[in-house]
């Protein structure tokens, strides 16, 4: 664990930062001189003196440098020297939501987070967009207090690096936080849609995964979709958690929809060509969902199966694989979701205990998903979106082949975990956005 520092208040003096002989040798400076101390996104120049009589575990600032670089004295900090440069931080952020409503339900979404306190260190904000000045480049928000472990409201600077947790944050703010932060410090900056998405992987090596998929645009594409696949998926665009997805299914009676409102499964059958037409321009607008093949895919007690990999970063920013589950859905749903009514599952178990796979068939299916999301994670770094944490969704068809089903990439809910009874892997989800936190602000793991 990096040595963490607190700082003391000087009123007296002005720019000047004193460290004990212990903290400068430690980090590199030998001699009294002007550099340039960053916290965040602010930085100011000051006058370093070192001192043998100092505590060694104690930096002193500045009043003038505390007020304007808005540092909290609560937090322990580290210290690392680059170049002309001295940091202290790390100085994480979460923007949590659009609006300050309901702000303090969003903040106890991070009590998990902080727990994790003494494994990052330095400062973690929480904040909302609203209470972002892009004229001053202040935030008025929230930051952990390690010591009453409570939460601090206060004026703060932007930080080095942050965690985009709502995708209802517009385009022109995530371009306004590019611009002055230097691009590429926050995730996730983007927010596909399933069409987006699609697009990206079909020009990529994982196309073949990909079942036959079209944007619905008008209801004649619909019915010409129906006679080529006797069976799809209506997704809709945006949207989790199973939401608005159907399944059309043509039978000897007509066309079956099947779908999931209010808790329950319900079935709809119709019979005259005319009617689902109609059915269609009343309840489907262009370019909202997406027509999808149905996959033949395993099942078990007539519940529909997939597969989840979560995938994070680590603190040098590689993409690692944290947790495998199972999702089955309720009897006779269209969807897997938990929160439709699903189960999750440790995969591996699952495979084995459930399905009966043997080793040797549990290892190269779970080897071979694994594989499918480092590649998908390859290709996210290949484009111009910066994503931090994702949900790989992916089939298994009964003939033994894999099917990308989809990307959540929109801060996947890492309580599947805890739905499967993995709290390890829901820890280390937890944990790993905040060391990716960590080393996009500067420090990585074998820094300071």
């Amino acid at each position: 664990m990096s040595v963490r520092y607190k700082i003391q208040i000087d009123p007296n003096t002005n720019d000047h930062l004193l460290l004990p002989c212990q903290i400068a040798e430690k980090i590199g400076v030998s001699k009294t001189e002007k550099k340039t101390l960053r916290y965040g996104n602010s930085s100011h120049l000051v006058n370093i003196l070192i001192s043998e009589q100092q505590e060694k575990d104690t930096l002193v600032l500045s009043q003038n440098i505390m007020n304007e670089l808005m540092i909290p004295v609560s937090s322990l900090y580290e210290l690392i020297h680059v170049e002309d440069e001295i940091r202290i931080g790390p100085f994480i952020g979460f923007l949590l939501s659009l609006t300050d409503d309901k702000f303090v339900t969003y903040l106890r979404r991070l009590e998990p987070y902080v727990n994790h306190y003494s494994k990052v260190g330095g400062t973690i904000l929480a904040f909302c967009m609203s209470n972002v000045n892009p004229y001053k480049q202040t935030i008025n928000g929230y930051v952990y207090n390690p010591q009453t472990k409570e939460w601090d409201q206060g004026d703060f600077g932007y930080p080095s690096s942050f965690f985009i947790m709502s995708r209802m944050i517009p385009y022109t703010c995530r371009q306004h936080f590019k611009v002055t932060t230097g691009g590429n410090t926050f995730f996730n900056n983007f927010n596909y849609d399933k069409w987006e998405m699609h697009q990206l992987l079909r020009n990529s090596k994982v196309n073949a995964y990909l079942p036959p998929t079209q944007l619905f645009q008008r209801a004649e594409q619909f019915v010409d979709f129906l006679e080529e696949n006797s069976d799809f998926y209506v997704k809709p665009l945006t949207g989790s958690r199973g939401r608005g997805v159907a399944r059309v299914r043509k039978t000897s009676k007509g066309t079956r929809i099947s779908y999931r409102d209010k808790g329950r499964n319900h079935q709809l059958l119709v019979q005259k060509p005319h009617e689902l037409t109609l059915s269609i321009n009343e309840n489907l607008s262009a370019y909202s969902c997406l027509l999808q093949k149905t996959i033949d895919l395993i099942t078990w007690s007539d519940r529909i199966v997939d597969f989840r990999i979560l995938m994070v970063r680590n603190q040098e920013g590689e993409w690692k694989d944290v947790g495998f589950f199972a999702r089955c859905g309720s009897r006779g749903s269209v969807v897997s979701n938990i929160s439709a009514g699903g189960n999750a599952y440790k995969g591996e178990n699952f495979l084995k205990k459930v399905l009966k796979f043997t080793e040797k068939q549990t290892n190269h299916v779970v080897r071979s998903m694994k594989q499918l999301a480092y590649d998908i994670g390859e290709i996210l770094d290949q484009s111009d979106v910066h994503c931090g944490n994702m949900g790989v969704d992916i089939g298994l068809d009964k003939q033994g082949g894999l099917w990308i089903l989809e990307i959540q990439h929109n801060n996947p809910d890492p309580t599947l975990a805890l739905d499967a009874g993995d709290k390890r892997a829901y820890l280390q989800v937890l944990l790993h956005h905040l060391l990716y936190l960590k080393g996009l602000a500067g420090w990585k793991e074998h820094s300071g």
